[in-house]
């Protein structure tokens, strides 16, 4: 998954099998923008595309090493020269022609996680616990219906990983399909 950021930097990119994040410049994150949706990359085929930042075109180090890097993480296969079809490079050359426009915040769009106390409710009473210095002020949790509103709004938001905790979060029934509505959403 790819969140394109202003900060310094062109974007993070999130493995959502490994749950690797990667920080990259605005170069790195054109290159994987074009090449986000493509399980397999032929490497002299992407070196001959008319890929630029600012006019000038990107260096075959920079994609060589995004290239490297985005197979170290398992999320691309890199493919010997004439394995992938001409319609595969006409698709890239068309992608290849993207302008990106890059927010003008200087603040990351989102977290990277969130986490979540689904509920305060707990059956011990651990003496460091921040849930039991606070449970009595807290005394309404999110209904069903309302938590998949709030996941919707979190992953709306470009949020990559959302971590469910408590309290006792296996006290609430509906875990279950809290769990599931996140998974679904949540990348």
């Amino acid at each position: 998954m790819l969140r394109r950021e202003h900060f310094g930097f062109g974007g993070i990119l999130f493995n959502i099998d490994t749950g690797d994040v990667v920080e990259m410049d605005r170069e790195a994150f054109t290159v994987i923008s074009i090449i986000k949706d493509i399980e397999a990359v032929e490497m002299k085929a992407l070196l001959e595309l008319p890929i630029a930042y600012k006019g000038k075109k990107i260096d075959g180090q920079t994609i060589k090493g995004v290239l490297s890097k985005l197979k170290a993480m398992g999320v691309v296969n890199v493919m010997p020269k004439g394995v992938l079809s001409d319609n595969y490079r006409k698709k890239l050359m068309e992608k290849s022609l993207i302008n990106f426009k890059w927010p003008t915040h200087q603040h990351l769009s989102a977290s990277e996680t969130v986490h979540w106390a689904v509920t305060f409710k707990c059956s011990e009473s651990c003496p460091d616990c921040y849930i039991e210095r606070h449970k009595k002020v807290f005394t309404n949790e999110l209904d069903t219906q309302e938590a998949q509103k709030l996941i919707n709004k979190i992953a709306n938001n470009g949020v990559f990983q959302l971590a469910i905790g408590g309290g006792e979060a296996f006290m609430r029934n509906d875990l279950e399909v809290i769990a599931y509505s996140a998974a679904g959403l949540i990348h």
